[in-house]
């Protein structure tokens, strides 16, 4: 599959809005595709990068290491866990078992922010 950049989200099309003018999020999650973002690699390279060499370095305290160790192991299962499970591309196993948080997901990206804000008229 080619790399596809994509700079903005496309607005959703008719098909995705209901007759009461809300998001419908199921056949619009199906459509949802993982952005891969280049500088957030770069960045992520570094990180763990840095976080190896802590956890490597017989420098710093075992507590230290193994703090680093723990909280690296747990960032790879968030990440694998997010990017593979509740992006999964739909009718795929993971889908079949992840399909109903995964198109929550889907809507929470939707109704977020970047910096974790509502967007604008969102309805609790």
């Amino acid at each position: 599959k080619p790399l596809r950049l994509k700079l903005t989200s496309p607005e959703p099309t008719n098909d995705f809005v209901k007759p009461d003018g809300t998001l419908d999020v199921i056949p619009f999650s199906a459509q949802a595709e993982y952005e891969l973002k280049p500088r957030q690699r770069v960045i992520g390279l570094a990180y763990i990068s840095t976080l190896c060499t802590i956890v490597a370095s017989s420098r710093i305290p075992a507590f230290f290491r193994l703090l680093g160790l723990q909280y690296a192991a747990f960032s790879a299962f968030e990440y694998c866990f997010h990017r593979w499970c509740m992006h999964s591309t739909y009718g795929t196993w993971r889908d079949k078992i992840f399909s109903r948080w995964n198109r929550l997901h889907v809507q929470h990206h939707l109704d977020t922010n970047p910096d974790m804000t509502m967007v604008e008229g969102y309805n609790w």
